[in-house]
Formats: structure tokens, C-alpha cells, sequence
């Protein structure tokens, strides 16, 4: 689905890897052609968010300021006219974003 589709850069949320033992999920998620870039909820369920995108783009990810409520991700691409492109996902907390 991933390598059928147009896209360059693809972002996920709420991937709910773990950070321990998803080796196996992410290359099944990760067709040839592309590379990604995770930040797994380390503690509690669920969460974690994703990037993959085609081996020619090449971008760089960078750590923000660790929350306890969501995760963050910034990444940086370069050689596409230099993008800037943050992915941030506040879960839903009691029918209300808090």
C-alpha cells in the first residue's frame, strides 16, 4: 500500500510499538525503497508516531522536549527544497484535548 501510493513522506500516529521487540513490524511496515524514522510510547499503551519516506529524500530527525501526555517528533528534509515538518498527536483524553 505504502510503495503502490504517491506519497514521499508519510506520517503515522498512534503506531502503539513499543520501542522492545517491533523489529519485526517495522520492516513488515517499511517497504523496499524506503526508510523510516520512529519514537515509540516508551511507557503506558498505544501512541507513538512515524515517518517513512523514499530512500532518496533524505531527512533527519530531531528529539523535542520529552511530554508525558504525547510524543513528538520534528523532522528535517533535505534536498527537496527544504521542508521543516513537525508530527505531533495529543491523544484524546476523556472526550477533550487537555
Amino acid at each position: 500500500m505504502i510503495s503502490e501510493s504517491n506519497s514521499d513522506i508519510i506520517c503515522i500516529s498512534e503506531t502503539w510499538l513499543t520501542g522492545y521487540g517491533d523489529d519485526v513490524i517495522t520492516t513488515e511496515l517499511t517497504p523496499p525503497g524506503f526508510k523510516k524514522i520512529s519514537y515509540p510510547r516508551l511507557s503506558g499503551a498505544e501512541g507513538g508516531v512515524c515517518v517513512i519516506n523514499r530512500d532518496r529524500i533524505k531527512l533527519r530527525s530531531e528529539r523535542v522536549t520529552d511530554y508525558s501526555s504525547f510524543e513528538c517528533l520534528k523532522i528535517v528534509a533535505f534536498d527537496i527544497a527544504f521542508i521543516r515538518e513537525k508530527q505531533l498527536y495529543k491523544e484524546n483524553v476523556r472526550g477533550r484535548i487537555r
